[in-house]
């Protein structure tokens, strides 16, 4: 495949992520900020993790390579990125840099427990999914009130809300199915009940539909009108945030030290079992 079509593809669909959010005369935020943000908070529990001495060094040290590659990219015309004035460029840098301090003041926090081994990773893993999704999807509605530039808010706010609300399911309802096979299939039903329920009201109450597709095919009992790639989406998307959960979660167990309640003990005379993460 010719380069420059590769490189077009990925610059058309980036483009919702400059979407300015607010601006003044020595500040810049938009859609990149939220990546920024979200990827300097990230960068010390991953190299953490890889065992990585001086990961905040090494942390501030990757946001500001990524800059120079950012200016190097548009210098030898591959066009990938938008060029970027120096306020814009400063900005990213504050951005990811609070990234990075926060997560190093949560370390030496002493909040509870569960909100590192579940709350944190469960908040994250859903917005990180939604925020993607929606905002290469680029969601358009026949109700104007629901559209916003850049990423659709009124979709966002629901599948943020409703994968953290799978996840929430999930952690209420573990202890009470010691079998996978019977849990996770359970889980994915109450989804699909939930998914289906929330789509008919909005498209028989409220008359919502969307406009920004090229196809418009119902996956099922003619709800969820949409192209291919949303259908697919559609039906894996617990299975992506579960993924990501659990990565998440892994990694920051790890970083953050803390103690995990074992999942799926057999044994079920013990009421509670804990292991400490390496």
């Amino acid at each position: 495949m010719d380069l420059s079509i590769i490189l077009k593809f990925i610059r058309e669909n980036t483009d919702w992520l400059y979407t300015v959010i607010y601006q003044n005369q020595f500040f810049f935020l938009d859609y990149w900020s939220i990546v920024h943000f979200v990827s300097g908070f990230f960068l010390p529990t991953i190299l953490f993790k890889l065992k990585f001495k001086r990961i905040y060094s090494i942390s501030f040290l990757i946001l500001i390579t990524y800059e120079f590659v950012e200016i190097s990219l548009i210098y030898f015309a591959f066009n990938i990125f938008r060029p970027e004035t120096i306020k814009d460029q400063i900005t990213d840098l504050i951005i990811g840099s609070l990234g990075v301090i926060l997560i190093w003041k949560c370390r030496l926090s002493q909040l509870n427990t569960k909100i590192f081994s579940f709350l944190l990773p469960s908040i994250l893993s859903s917005f990180i999914i939604s925020f993607l999704w929606v905002g290469f999807y680029n969601y358009r509605y026949n109700i104007e009130s629901l559209n916003t530039r850049g990423i659709n808010i009124w979709a966002f706010a629901w599948w943020f809300a409703g994968l953290l609300f799978i996840l929430f399911v999930a952690e209420g309802l573990r202890k009470n199915f010691q079998n996978k096979f019977i849990y996770y299939p359970i889980l994915y039903l109450l989804y699909l009940i939930s998914l289906l329920t929330i789509e008919y009201i909005g498209f028989n109450f409220f008359n919502i539909r969307k406009t920004s597709d090229t196809e418009n095919s119902a996956l099922i009992f003619n709800l969820i009108h949409g192209t291919t790639q949303l259908h697919i989406f559609y039906l894996i998307a617990p299975l992506l945030v579960f993924l990501l959960y659990s990565i998440t979660q892994k990694i920051f167990i790890n970083y953050f030290n803390v103690i995990k309640e074992r999942e799926f003990d057999s044994d079920k005379n013990l009421s509670t079992v804990v292991e400490v993460s390496e």
